[in-house]
């Protein structure tokens, strides 16, 4: 037993120690297709039973070891399943173990096939060969005699079924189908083995073998088959869609190219199993060339070479070594042994050409015209690059004339009459002329040469072409920046470039040099760089550059459009920051400034009002938070900022209470700091938000007063010493916002030094404002209430002067004027309420109109009586 295995074992020991029953044991390995595992602990019961238990026991491992010899490509782990699969078979009888020693076959078969496969392509070496021969003969008879067991087994379990009933019958009409699953299988693998030694040793009673059993799992009549007989649904199964093929192939071996094209062409149907049906070209071919039909077979190279795909490498390997085989023989097997050996060397298959070279000696490639040409130009092309080692120019003289030598040769396979002939080839020679100049440093000539390959090339060869170009230009303008000509066309043949190549795997770093060389701040330039896809080798730059101009863009926004920047913003950003913290190294301190720079943008921008978006601005802090507590250091100098941001976040979150506790250790620790006066802004500014709307909903804001009584004069302090602030809107505004509040504190707590303080705001504001009806009613009720009557007083007598006639504030006003002019001037008074008498029957409207009458009642009672006797 391996090392594998023993562990396996090991793991079954203790699951049997945790006390699990056997059939619990097999039933959990068997639901989580631990197969292997499964075998291993069925193995170990077979000792400990007999009889038909034993038999039934055998029969299951001989399926879990057909299924494992199916599943397992490692050889050494193979070779042990077929040791323990042949010790198995000792014990199996006879019907049960079929699935089995197919499955053992099978594995040999296969390997005789891939043998046979490499010599179809010249791959495989002489005694390989003969060995897949030798094999194939020692195991055709094996599966010979499988096939007849399995026809024996077939017939009895059906002899079984038609005499059973009931459960019986189901089980047995179970088991049959299994055994004619495996028949169909044996037949199969019976078919391709006699077909393959058909080919290897040219026995075409072989291949009528073969035919004969793929016919019968086609289910096609012996006598007449037809190619119309296969259903096109039976076709989209690959067991099925193998048998047309073996069909075919063997037509190919017994009669006419064009008899086994017409099964062929059975696998061209759109419902084939579709890996089968894009084989067909390549089995097409091996069809051509066995029989020896060149010119066809290079009309199928070419037609396959005009496609939107690329020939696949294999398919012109096959063309081009049985041409070559072929080529003394056939005018048009030299044909296509030229074509197939010049489209190898286009590809730049190399060592594909080498190889051939070596294997059927140079001039079987050729003794003139451009194949030949070409073909010595890029092998000393290939000579030239494996000297020089490296992808820069180079200097040195050896070098360099090897390049010229490759030049010499790709010129003159250009110049050959029979160049056009070769669509792709000859474009090449451009190509690889330009590549040699560009390794000699000549980068005028190279750039020419580039660009005139873009011109005749296409696809992604004409891409490289363009680009290389472009790279020419490059080292051109920055030896010579001062060439405005050489940094014009620099700039067009890079806009040519990202039009017609856009999907590029280049396109993405020459928009990142456009945008980085031009400076362009510009939705236009973002969408560019967004464009970049991940896989790009400057996608990370281009996320980058994309983030620095939306938030830039962010910045010098405002409204609508700058939630859209911001958002964008944080779209690229977050990603970004997330990935440079799960690859951050503590000790790289470049680095880590820039995450930190990041997180502070993403931060401002996250938790600006217009963006407000809250689960980004928290992935930051908590990563922010990660980094303090691996060192404390990390976020020297910015602790407060950072205190401001989580003061914001709690804000926008409803957490008010935790907003105020930061900002009071901001104030505390750090109060000349503007993070701290922007904690005091922040909270002022919400408080003030809050209360206008709890006033519009006629709601308790008490809260929001208080908040505003405290935090406002911390923002005002920001102004104390600027003669000139109330003439600022918003400053004014703020005063007027704490003046207000401080007064409601007043009002409800009845604090003189509140009030005092309200006052003291109220006279500023009227200062810049000395016609404000707001502040001169506020100012007038504080004054007058705190021992000014004089100030009161004129308070309310520019009210009176300014407001409305017979509106509630002209009324309050003219209360307030007659009863503070009672204490120093009643005289006065009294004529100032007559005249009121006079032009406001029943003195207005209430309440001021019954305060008004109250007060001019009391004015008469307290009028001085007049002397007794008039004058007389």
């Amino acid at each position: 037993m391996n090392r594998r295995s023993s562990l396996l074992a090991l793991l079954l020991s203790l699951v049997f120690a945790a006390g699990a029953a056997a059939d619990e044991v097999a039933a959990w390995l068997e639901l989580h297709g631990l197969d292997e595992l499964l075998a291993v602990h069925l193995e170990a019961q077979l000792d400990a039973v007999d009889g038909d238990e034993k038999r039934e026991l055998v029969n299951r491992l001989a399926t879990i070891y057909a299924h494992l010899l199916e599943s397992v490509d490692d050889p050494v782990r193979r070779r042990v399943l077929e040791e323990r699969s042949r010790r198995l078979l000792t014990m199996a009888p006879a019907g049960g173990s079929h699935g089995l020693r197919l499955a053992l076959l099978r594995g040999t078969y296969r390997a005789a096939e891939r043998t046979a496969e490499n010599h179809r392509l010249r791959l495989a070496d002489a005694d390989d060969v003969e060995d897949a021969k030798a094999t194939l003969k020692s195991l055709i008879p094996k599966l010979n005699r499988l096939l007849k067991q399995t026809d024996d087994h077939v017939t009895v379990l059906e002899r079984r079924l038609s005499r059973a009933t009931g459960t019986d019958a189901i089980v047995l009409a179970e088991e049959v189908e299994q055994a004619r699953a495996v028949h169909a299988q044996c037949t199969f693998h019976y078919a391709w083995a006699m077909y393959y030694q058909a080919w290897l040793l040219d026995r075409p009673e072989s291949a009528r073998v073969a035919q004969r059993s793929f016919g019968e799992l086609l289910d096609l009549d012996a006598q007449s088959p037809a190619a119309s007989d296969v259903s096109v649904d039976l076709r989209a199964t690959e067991p099925i869609a193998r048998c047309i093929l073996g069909y075919a192939l063997c037509r190919g071996r017994v009669t006419t190219s064009a008899a086994a094209d017409r099964w062929l062409s059975l696998l061209e149907h759109e419902r084939t199993f579709a890996p089968l049906r894009e084989q067909v070209p390549a089995w097409r071919l091996v069809i051509l060339l066995e029989h020896g039909e060149f010119l066809e077979a290079r009309t199928l190279l070419h037609d396959l070479a005009a496609g939107d795909e690329p020939v696949p490498l294999p398919w012109l390997r096959l063309a081009a070594v049985h041409a070559i085989e072929a080529a003394n023989r056939s005018r048009f097997a030299a044909d296509l042994a030229r074509d197939a050996v010049t489209r190898l060397a286009a590809r730049g298959e190399l060592e594909q050409v080498y190889d051939l070279a070596e294997r059927y000696g140079v001039k079987a490639l050729g003794t003139s015209g451009f194949a030949l040409r070409y073909v010595d130009g890029v092998l000393t092309y290939k000579q030239a690059r494996d000297a020089h080692g490296r992808d820069d120019p180079t200097a040195d003289a050896s070098v360099v004339a090897l390049y010229e030598q490759a030049v010499e040769h790709l010129d003159a396979a250009r110049r050959e009459r029979d160049a056009e002939r070769y669509e792709s080839a000859a474009p090449d020679c451009t190509r690889l002329i330009a590549w040699c100049r560009y390794f000699q440093g000549q980068l005028l000539a190279a750039r020419d040469r580039f660009v005139e390959a873009a011109g005749l090339l296409s696809g992604d060869s004409a891409a490289e072409a363009l680009w290389m170009a472009i790279v020419c230009l490059d080292r051109l303008v920055e030896a010579d920046a001062d060439n405005a000509p050489l940094r014009d066309e620099l700039a067009l043949t890079i806009q040519r470039f990202l039009e017609e190549y856009p999907g590029s795997e280049h396109a993405p770093k020459l928009v990142l040099r456009r945008v980085l060389t031009t400076k362009e701040v510009s939705p236009e330039a973002v969408e560019e760089l967004l464009s970049i896809p991940s896989h790009s080798d400057v996608y990370d730059s281009a996320q980058r550059r994309a983030a620095q101009i939306l938030y830039q863009l962010f910045r010098d926004a405002t409204g609508g459009p700058r939630m859209g920047y911001g958002n964008r913003y944080l779209l690229v950003a977050v990603p970004m920051l997330v990935r440079e913290h799960d690859a951050l190294d503590p000790a790289d301190g470049t680095v880590l400034q820039r995450l930190l720079v990041r997180s502070r943008r993403i931060l401002e921008v996250s938790l600006n009002e217009n963006v407000a978006r809250l689960v980004a601005a928290r992935q930051v802090l908590r990563i922010l938070g990660e980094l303090a507590e691996q060192d404390p250091r990390a976020l020297a100098g910015i602790e407060p900022e950072i205190d401001f941001r989580r003061l914001r976040e709690r804000l926008l979150s409803g957490d008010v209470d935790e907003a105020v506790a930061i900002a009071d250790r901001l104030w505390r620790d750090a109060r000349d700091s503007p993070w701290s006066r922007l904690a005091s802004r922040a909270l002022f500014k919400d408080a003030d938000r809050r209360r206008r709307e709890a006033e519009e909903l006629g709601a308790d804001d008490r809260q929001e007063v208080a908040l505003i009584a405290k935090f406002g004069p911390r923002l005002l302090a920001e102004y104390a010493d600027d003669p000139d602030a109330l003439k600022d809107r918003a400053v004014l505004g703020y005063h007027a916002a704490v003046a207000e509040a401080v007064m409601a504190v007043w009002q409800r707590s009845a604090d003189r030094a509140a009030g005092a303080r309200a006052l003291e705001l109220f006279r500023r504001l009227l200062e810049a404002r000395p016609r404000n009806a707001r502040f001169l009613r506020s100012a007038a009720l504080l004054a007058e209430e705190l021992d000014d009557p004089e100030f009161a007083l004129g308070c309310w007598k520019q009210l009176v002067a300014g407001l409305p006639q017979s509106s509630d504030g002209w009324y309050e006003a003219r209360f307030h004027f007659i009863g503070l002019l009672a204490a120093t001037d009643p005289e006065r008074a009294r004529a100032v309420m007559d005249q009121h008498r006079a032009l406001h029957a029943g003195y207005g409207p209430d309440p001021w109109g019954a305060r008004l009458k109250a007060l001019d009642l009391r004015l008469q009672r307290d009028a001085p009586t007049p002397p007794p006797g008039g004058a007389g």
